[in-house]
């Protein structure tokens, strides 16, 4: 199956089209989003029956653990008491009194930053950030422990109440676009992404997180009641004919939004896109404040399918709520069923997946937990089977509808078509969200020079660089690209280099390592030894050549090397080529080709557009990987890139006076120029006898002289004889 789809059918306006350009998570059982994805397609069932020692141990009491009605299973999130307070410059203090959900979001929209290629801490985009959590059984427990006082009650509640939860993000990483939380109940998170939606397509934003978290504090199982909607027997089994309730789950998710026309122009590769949304609100058409309702239900699904501009015909996986309740599931296939039927789906076109079979209900992130998995079905191709599905449940209706659940896993293929995907999410309280997502278009690949160096050759070295706030986390990131690093054969070296150089945060504890292939950076990633980069760091000034420096090729080590390079010098052409057509095309060549005529590159009209561009690329790039110089010096024509370098000239216009200059020095008569080791006075005497210009003092023991040739060369014979 491929990843993207070379899109011929462009009738649908892709203006309203959001990219999902970068993702995170942690699951029951999975501590990423690859295991994670590895796991569902293997149908594994990821929730975990505790033993009595251990809910003892985690505070559940002997009467409760003992009750023939308790079910001590859930499905655990590991280490969600963990946080890496130093990266975010949070106290001790502060991080202990915060809601452990909101620690795991700020964690996992960081990451979810970085995925999309986006360092954090100088992300210059407007972002937003929408953000979704399960009421807090970590306040709850600190209010009723009798511990804080007055002060420190009000601490723990800015710590743990949501409507702090977005702002915190916004405040710790920086972020200027709208920041708000969203809670709908189960809904809550999928709703915060209709929300995103809507902010990118306003033009609130430019790019927006959407964060959400679901984990009580301790991790426990649950007392069973007659008629709840919690299971009985400990397994959550959507659709199933055994099925007999839901099932608790911890997580934390997150993903990064951006308009695709945007992304595509910076060259993102999205894991999907967002084409439609919806969200509603059952009102009084159900049989209670807190029953499901298909008439909302089936709303919903048609406002998001008129909003992407598609049939159900087109559509061929839905990721339902499926609770695996009694009451819950009947009704939302019926009304999945009706609704699909009636918009052109064909009996047994839509393959129905239920992840809260795998990992249990994660309440207000459950929703987007559902977007996740769906976005990566479409982009694979590989529909998951419903985890411990045996027996369909005989209240579904089965004859005519386009529903099917899928006991295998199996691949999608779906011709010519882009593979399309629905997603349901359902809050107590009836307000429901329903996601429409497309398999993203193939990127266009580059053809120019440039492009092809820039990726480098298969045997090319490249550098790897990882950074962290503390000892233990950078090992932990090291170890991770590691295992990464042979799982991710469709991503050049190259792009992982420029990917952890450019799009992550420099932190202060580092290691590099370099290497030609996979295996070998992996391995050496494994052994790597972390050092901590104390004190400011040494000071460093550019030095900018003037005119004889350059040579055909010149560009290509730094292509080659250094990340951003190449889309500087591209900026530089471009502008180049508004002002001399034709020149730039010419200029590209001379700068990657070695064979390229050299006696060409010397003709000053060239030869100083070369050295600017050169320069002015370089020089940007390495400021962009942080290494910004303290001082700019340049000579001769160096001295119109230091000025651009510095801000006193802009990119346009500074190209435009090199380029007037090449010129006007290109047409004036052949001279000769001379350099003589003498004091000024003495070089002003030889200029006069020979009829000369002092064209430079050097130094205070070495100056220039410059005119015409054949005075110039009376002069090397005078000072020989």
């Amino acid at each position: 199956m491929t990843d993207a789809y070379a899109y011929e059918d462009e009738e649908r306006d892709r203006s309203l089209d959001i990219a999902v350009t970068g993702m995170a998570g942690r699951f029951p059982g999975a501590a990423g989003i690859e295991p994670w994805w590895q796991a569902l397609l293997r149908g594994e069932i990821l929730t975990t029956r505790m033993g009595r020692d251990e809910l003892l141990a985690a505070g559940e009491s002997p009467r409760v653990v003992d009750s023939p009605d308790y079910v001590p299973v859930r499905g655990l999130l590991d280490d969600a008491d963990r946080f890496d307070h130093e990266l975010f410059g949070i106290s001790p203090r502060e991080a202990a009194l915060m809601d452990p959900q909101q620690r795991l979001m700020l964690e996992t929209a960081w990451q979810a930053l970085e995925d999309a290629g986006c360092d954090p801490t100088q992300e210059q985009l407007v972002t937003g950030v929408y953000a979704s959590a399960s009421s807090s059984a970590y306040l709850r427990a600190m209010l009723t422990s009798n511990t804080l006082d007055a002060a420190g009650v009000e601490e723990a509640l800015r710590a743990n109440e949501p409507d702090y939860m977005a702002t915190r993000i916004a405040y710790r990483l920086g972020l200027t676009g709208p920041a708000l939380t969203a809670l709908t109940a189960c809904s809550s998170s999928l709703v915060a992404v209709h929300l995103a939606v809507q902010a990118l397509l306003n033009g609130e934003c430019e790019q927006a997180v959407v964060v959400a978290a679901a984990v009580d504090f301790p991790q426990l199982g649950h007392v069973h009641l007659p008629g709840g909607i919690l299971s009985a027997s400990g397994s959550c089994r959507p659709f199933d004919a055994d099925a007999d309730g839901a099932l608790a789950g911890s997580g934390v998710a997150a993903v990064v939004l951006r308009r695709y026309e945007d992304a595509a122009e910076a060259g993102c590769d999205p894991y999907g896109l967002i084409i439609g949304t919806a969200v509603n609100n059952d009102g009084r058409a159900k049989a209670g404040y807190q029953a499901p309702s298909a008439t909302g239900q089936e709303a919903v699904v048609r406002s998001a399918l008129a909003a992407a501009g598609i049939g159900a015909d087109a559509l061929g996986y839905l990721e339902a709520h499926a609770t695996g309740t009694r009451v819950g599931d009947p009704i939302e296939w019926s009304a999945a069923s009706s609704v699909l039927r009636e918009l052109g789906a064909a009996p047994g076109q839509i393959a129905v997946g239920a992840v809260k079979a795998n990992i249990g209900h994660l309440d207000a992130a459950s929703g987007l937990v559902s977007l996740i998995k769906t976005l990566l079905v479409v982009r694979h191709g590989q529909v998951p089977p419903v985890a411990g599905f045996r027996t369909l449940n005989p209240l579904l209706e089965t004859a005519g509808s386009p529903l099917r659940v899928p006991a295998a896993g199996f691949d999608w293929d779906a011709g010519d078509a882009p593979r399309r995907a629905g997603v349901s999410s359902f809050g107590i309280g009836g307000t429901n969200a329903h996601v429409v997502v497309e398999q993203a278009p193939a990127l266009v690949q580059e053809t120019a020079p440039v492009r092809d160096f820039e990726a480098g050759a298969p045997d090319d070295e490249h550098l790897l660089v990882v950074s962290a706030a503390t000892p233990d986390a950078l090992r932990d990131s090291a170890l991770r690209i590691a295992a990464w690093l042979p799982c991710a054969q469709s991503t050049a070296l190259g792009d992982t280099a420029r990917t952890l150089a450019t799009g992550r945060a420099t932190l202060p504890y580092r290691t590099a390592v370099t290497g030609r292939s996979r295996t070998e950076l992996a391995e050496r990633l494994r052994d790597a030894t972390p050092s901590r980069a104390d004190g400011p760091a040494p000071h460093v000034v550019f030095l900018l050549p003037g005119q004889g420096s350059q040579y055909p090729g010149m560009a290509r080590p730094f292509a080659d090397a250094l990340p951003g390079f190449t889309d500087l010098l591209d900026d530089c052409l471009a502008h180049l080529a508004r002002l001399v057509p034709g020149m730039a095309a010419r200029l590209r060549t001379a700068l990657f080709d070695p064979d390229f005529p050299a006696a060409e590159l010397e003709r000053t009209e060239l030869a100083q557009v070369a050295l600017f561009c050169v320069e002015y690329a370089a020089a940007t790039a390495l400021g962009r990987l942080g290494l910004a110089p303290a001082a700019l010096a340049g000579h001769s024509l160096g001295e119109f890139t230091a000025a651009a370098l510095s801000g006193v000239l802009g990119l346009a216009d500074a190209l435009a006076l090199v380029t007037a200059r090449g010129r006007a020095m290109g047409d004036c008569p052949t001279g000769a120029m001379a350099a003589v080791a003498v004091r000024e006075d003495r070089a002003r005497e030889l200029a006069a006898a020979y009829g000369l210009e002092v064209a430079a003092v050097n130094t205070p023991e070495s100056c220039v002289l410059a005119g015409p040739a054949s005075a110039v060369k009376a002069l090397g014979a005078g000072l020989e004889g």
